[in-house]
């Protein structure tokens, strides 16, 4: 379970993130094409965040896993360096 905290800094990480150079649909559409298991995986009402967060809680797929890993790392990265 997560802290409190740790959710608020989170949100707080995407409010002040920004990736305006690049559209939504068109972002989606390329992380579809980079992670098809995940976005595969996703439920109709989960975001891809709770895919990856109940993805790795049920740890089911190791072909899955590894995907959630480096869609997860990719995502700390872009908002690393957009800070």
């Amino acid at each position: 379970m997560l802290a409190s905290n740790e959710i608020e800094a989170a949100l707080n990480r995407i409010k002040n993130n920004t990736i305006s150079h690049i559209s939504g649909d068109r972002l989606e559409k390329e992380n579809r094409a980079s992670y098809p298991l995940l976005f595969a995986a996703t439920l109709e009402h989960e975001d891809v965040l709770m895919a990856c967060a109940r993805i790795l809680d049920e740890s089911v797929d190791a072909s899955l896993l590894r995907e959630v890993k480096q869609y997860l790392e990719n995502v700390e990265a872009n908002i690393i360096t957009k800070d």
